[in-house]
This record gives structure tokens, C-alpha cells and sequence, in this order.
């Protein structure tokens, strides 16, 4: 709002610490509406592009913009765009990490693996210095890739 504007609001909270109440209300205008609004919800969005989502999955950036834009005079920001064709997505093909959950309790918990050549290599020609390295792992499942290697006679890794 302009510092200039008559419209004002005065509320106050009631006893139950629950509703407020409106006391005063001025209801007129002097400032003039921005051109663009930028405060919608990513669920606003995927519900106002869903079909076009639905058709296009990979809709890009620009054309999402422009109809918001045209059709409702709002400008959201590309992550909002972007949470928006996540949500629209989820709703379509549904959420991959739920998909797998089940009422049982979880059994894995890790695997190692080594071929029998590496092993014997490894035993037969490296110094005694192991190097470990870990990475942790994004994306809805997550979890940690820890990696373990040594030097090699010539100097390199294995």
C-alpha cells in the first residue's frame, strides 16, 4: 500500500484468543493495484495449469509465465513454477517414495560389494592405507555411498 492510501483496517483479537474483530474499516482506495502479484501458492498454481500440466508434463518456465500472467495477472517466481509442476506431477503419477513404503518393517540396511579379482588385487598389490570417501545421496530416498580405496605399487589409486 501507498503511505498516501485512506484505506486502513483495525482489528483486534477477541477473548478467546482465537477470532479477531474488525473495529474500524475504511474502505477506499487511493493508491492504485500493482501490476503484478507474486504471492500465490505452488498448489494455486498446479491447480490453475493442470490440465495443461497433465498434457504437457515438461511444460517449460516461459509458457507457464505468460497464461499466469494473461489469465490472472499474477508473475509467481521460476521455483514456485517449479514446486507447481512437482505438486502437478505427484498428483498425477503419485509420490514415488509412498509408493514404497509398506507396513513392514525395513530389512535392508546396506550392501558391500567386491568382485574376486578386485579382492585379490587389492590384498596382493596395494599398500596398507585404505582412504574412505562418502557422499550422501539426494533425491527422496536418500542415504549415504561410502567408497573405500588404496594406493597401488604405481602410485595410483585402486
Amino acid at each position: 500500500l501507498d503511505d498516501s492510501c485512506k484505506w486502513r483496517i483495525h482489528a483486534s483479537l477477541t477473548p478467546d484468543n482465537k477470532t479477531f474483530m474488525v473495529k474500524t474499516l475504511k474502505y477506499k482506495h487511493t493508491c492504485i493495484r500493482p501490476a503484478y502479484v507474486n504471492k500465490v501458492s505452488a498448489k494455486w498454481i498446479a491447480n490453475k495449469l493442470g490440465r495443461k500440466i497433465n498434457v504437457d508434463p515438461d511444460m517449460k518456465y516461459d509458457l507457464m509465465e505468460n497464461f499466469l500472467t494473461s489469465e490472472y495477472g499474477v508473475k509467481p517466481p521460476q521455483w514456485q513454477m517449479y514446486r507447481a509442476r512437482q505438486f502437478s506431477r505427484e498428483q498425477i503419477e503419485g509420490n514415488h517414495a509412498k509408493n514404497d513404503e509398506c507396513n513392514e518393517l525395513p530389512v535392508f540396511k546396506r550392501i558391500f560389494v567386491c568382485l574376486h579379482a578386485m579382492e585379490i588385487g587389492f590384498l596382493k598389490g596395494c599398500r596398507p592405507f585404505i582412504g574412505f570417501d562418502r557422499c550422501h545421496l539426494k533425491g527422496p530416498f536418500g542415504g549415504v555411498l561410502l567408497v573405500a580405496v588404496s594406493v597401488d605399487g604405481n602410485d595410483c589409486l585402486f
